[in-house]
């Protein structure tokens, strides 16, 4: 599919590729091809049956004119839930911020407006709680408006 970021679909193809194991393939995208302005807040998202999503943006993230993650948390044991309310760039909930021994079973994930993920909070001595889910336990790329972010220096 070729998704806007605010979630709108603008394009897509269903298609049945075979990859070898430890080895790439090249798919030709013509039915999806259109001009458009790679930092227009575009997506390519694709996905295959028991392999997780996989969302490329047209363009660097630094290029691209991402929105201030937004979202919202509910808790049940140890699933946190995570419903997004704009796209989410590359959310990770850092466990071991809680707890040093506690982990999540999932990092990185996009999320598109409406969608939801659940992380798993595993070995967590304490019960969990909302308010627990701020930065830096729980946080994107996003989380900071691109005009506010310093650059990085190596």
């Amino acid at each position: 599919q070729l998704r806007h970021l605010d979630g709108e679909v603008r394009g897509g193809l269903a298609q049945t590729v075979h990859v070898p194991a430890a080895s790439t393939r090249r798919i030709r995208l013509d039915a999806l091809a259109a001009p458009v302005q790679p930092t227009a807040g575009l997506a390519l998202v694709g996905w295959a049956p028991g392999a997780e999503r996989a969302v490329r943006l047209l363009a660097e993230d630094r290029d691209t004119a991402l929105p201030t993650a937004h979202w919202q948390v509910a808790v049940e044991g140890p699933r946190v839930t995570v419903t997004a309310r704009t796209f989410v760039r590359s959310l990770c909930l850092f466990a071991d911020r809680l707890d040093e021994n506690s982990w999540s079973d999932s990092q990185l994930v996009d999320l598109f407006p409406g969608e939801s993920h659940t992380f798993t909070v595993r070995d967590l001595t304490a019960a969990l709680h909302p308010d627990d889910l701020q930065a830096p336990v729980l946080r994107a790329v996003t989380t900071t408006p691109w005009s506010r972010r310093r650059p990085t220096r190596i």
